[in-house]
C-alpha cells in the first residue's frame, strides 16, 4: 500500500538513543540550531511543523529551516544526527585586490 505525500509527512518517528527531545535533536545536528529549540513545543510538533509554519509563526531563518527539515527527514529514515560543518571558502578576491592596489600605487609612484 502506497502512502500519499501528506500522510508520509505526518509520520513521527520514535525518539531513539540520547535524542529524546527537540532540544537534544537540534543540538545534535549543530549549526546553532539549538537556538530555536524553545520554539518547538514537543517532539510531535518538531516532526509535523511545515516549512511555512516554521517561517511564519516560529520565525526561523530560511537556511536554518532547510537544514532542520533535511535532518528531520534523515532521522525518519534512520540516520543518526551529527554536525555537518559548512566548509570555509577560499578568499581569492583578497589576493587579487592586493595586487590591484599595488599596481595602482606603483603607477602613482608611491610603491
Amino acid at each position: 500500500m502506497e502512502l500519499d505525500v501528506k500522510t508520509k509527512a505526518t509520520l513521527v518517528p520514535q525518539p531513539r538513543g540520547a535524542i529524546t527531545t527537540p532540544s537534544a535533536f537540534l543540538t545534535a545536528i549543530g549549526r546553532s540550531c539549538a537556538d530555536v529549540s524553545d520554539k518547538f513545543k514537543s517532539w510531535d510538533h518538531l516532526f509535523t511543523a511545515t516549512s511555512l509554519e516554521m517561517g511564519d509563526s516560529l520565525a526561523i531563518p530560511v537556511r536554518k529551516r532547510k537544514y532542520i527539515l533535511l535532518w528531520r527527514e534523515w532521522f525518519k529514515r534512520g540516520i543518526e544526527p551529527r554536525t555537518i560543518e559548512i566548509p570555509k571558502r577560499a578568499k581569492k578576491h583578497l589576493r587579487l585586490k592586493n595586487r590591484v592596489q599595488l599596481v595602482r600605487l606603483k603607477k602613482q609612484g608611491l610603491a
